[in-house]
């Protein structure tokens, strides 16, 4: 494994004041298409002083390339051979040096104040340690939406139980709190799972504006994972937070109800046509999900 910890462009002297606030990690593997314009979402923020890991996990692509390109000495490429995001995502947060960590997907964006008002709101609140926001969803057709989660830590929990209520790429972290939930776990809803551990000790928190814009891919693991297996991978994370956050009759129907669509999903039945599309809006709109931005926002 290539693990060099490398500065694109000239070397200069970092911020000479200390160590960068924020580490911004973004693991790469064959988006050269759309790298450049996430990272410069991140450069162009008005936060203090930041560090841009991006970790490449193997890409066969131009990705490499493309990122050595860019002129700017808060960007650190580190390499690794292909072994998937949940090792490129370890990689990178071990690396990171701020004391605030910020994922960031390589074909999201983040808005130029994500990162102060999520700097701001944690050194505010020193019992929170993650905070995510809301975040504006485009889908390939043209189609967007907005993800619209509660803010407050006790209807934050009560959504652990069901689901993930954070967009990954929304998300800011103290990499205490990151260290202390032992990393991203292995397997699948890993960034679930990881969020379930670290709000075990610390409260979890969501600025309600949104602050990036996320790209709903069809070709994303999730959306290409087997139906069965995506549910399984629910269930454990559900089963995760059962355990860990409770109390057990809050989770009970979560557990009950994903448990029974998994099976159904195993034996080929399934919900289609009206009663199908009912579900699948009246979930969408229980999980902060609707068509059209909020007041006073913008995309």
């Amino acid at each position: 494994m290539v693990n060099d910890r490398r500065v694109v462009g000239p070397t200069r002297p970092r911020n000479p004041g200390g160590e960068p606030l924020v580490s911004v990690v973004v693991p790469v593997f064959n988006a050269a298409s759309t790298v450049v314009e996430a990272i410069e979402s991140i450069l162009s923020q008005t936060c203090g002083p930041l560090e841009v890991v991006i970790v490449d996990d193997g890409s066969q692509d131009e990705s490499v390339q493309v990122v050595r390109q860019i002129k700017d000495t808060r960007v650190v490429l580190l390499r690794q051979q292909h072994r998937g995001v949940v090792s490129a995502r370890n990689l990178g947060c071990a690396a990171a040096r701020g004391e605030f960590i910020a994922p960031l997907d390589a074909d999201d964006l983040a808005h130029q104040r994500r990162l102060a008002m999520q700097v701001a709101y944690l050194l505010e609140h020193p019992m929170v340690g993650l905070v995510g926001t809301w975040a504006l969803l485009c889908h390939e057709g043209g189609g967007k939406q907005v993800f619209t989660p509660p803010a407050a830590d006790a209807a934050l929990r009560r959504y652990l139980l069901w689901d993930n209520p954070f967009i990954h790429s929304s998300v800011m972290f103290r990499r205490e709190a990151f260290r202390q939930a032992g990393g991203y776990p292995p397997g699948t809803n890993e960034d679930y799972r990881l969020w379930v551990r670290i709000a075990r000790r610390w409260q979890i928190a969501v600025v309600p504006e949104v602050l990036v814009t996320h790209r709903v891919r069809s070709t994303s693991l999730s959306r290409t994972m087997p139906r069965a297996a995506a549910l399984r991978a629910r269930l454990v994370g559900q089963w995760e937070a059962a355990r860990l956050l409770g109390p057990w009759w809050q989770a009970a129907p979560a557990l009950m109800v994903t448990g029974v669509v998994y099976l159904a999903a195993v034996l080929g039945a399934g919900l289609d046509g009206a009663v199908g599309q009912f579900v699948r809006r009246i979930g969408g709109r229980w999980r902060g999900i609707s068509n059209g931005m909020p007041r006073n926002q913008s995309p």
